[in-house]
Parts: structure tokens; sequence; C-alpha cells
């Protein structure tokens, strides 16, 4: 279906996406600073994390904070506190990217420990080869 650099290529597209959201919603609503600046951060750091340079510690971080992103598109819907309050349509789509951009730098991480394991010995016939 989709490569893995293709899948993290869309999801930095995304990132971006909402990273352009955020400032907009900042530039129209100066009032709502601390949400679209959690948002401008977060999308910024996913961006930095996903490409080829990420290290595995900072997907960790950026991934979790990707799970806090999720409780903050929450309360921002449930609130009743006008400055915070969102729409729910944007909410669902920002909780949606943190979701699903978590599970790709998870993943990635995931990858990129795997392959920084030592090596292996594969016995061919009377052949010893290291990959």
């Amino acid at each position: 279906m989709f490569s893995r650099n293709e899948w993290k290529l869309g999801v930095q597209v995304a990132n971006l996406l909402v990273l352009t959201y955020s400032v907009y919603d900042l530039y129209q609503n100066p009032d709502k600073l601390a949400q679209a600046g959690f948002d401008i951060t977060l999308s910024a750091a996913n961006f930095l994390c996903l490409s080829e340079h990420g290290g595995t510690i900072g997907e960790f971080v950026a991934a979790n904070l990707n799970f806090a992103g999720v409780g903050t598109a929450y309360a921002g819907v449930t609130s009743n506190c006008p400055q915070s309050s969102r729409t729910v349509i944007p909410a669902i789509l920002k909780a949606t990217s943190n979701i699903i951009t978590a599970g790709t730098l998870y993943f990635n991480s995931n990858d990129k420990t795997e392959q920084q394991k030592p090596e292996e010995v594969r016995n061919e016939g009377s052949r010893l080869k290291f990959s």
C-alpha cells in the first residue's frame, strides 16, 4: 500500500497543515496563545522528529506529547472557557492527527532500535556471513 517513507512524508505534510492552521488561528484570535502555542510547538516538533535525522528519544517525547495534545483537544471542546473552546470538527481532526502521528513516531522509533541491534550471524551452508 504505502512505503514507510511515503507514510512518514504524508504525516509530515499533515503536521505542516496543522501548523499552518494553528498559526492562522493564533493570528485571527491572539487570546488563544496558550492553546495555539502548544499546537504550533507540537506540530514543529513532530515535523522535525519525523525527518531522517530525528532521534529516538525525541520521537518518544514527541509521541507522548501527541497524546497530551489529544487531551488538550478534548479539554478545548468540553470547557466553557471562550478563549480555549474549539469547534468540534477541528478538534476531532487535531486529535486524529495527534493519534496518527504518535503511532507513526512509536513505530518509527521501534524500527530504529531494531536496526541498531548487534550484527546477527547467519549460517548459510559452510560460510558465515555478517549482515
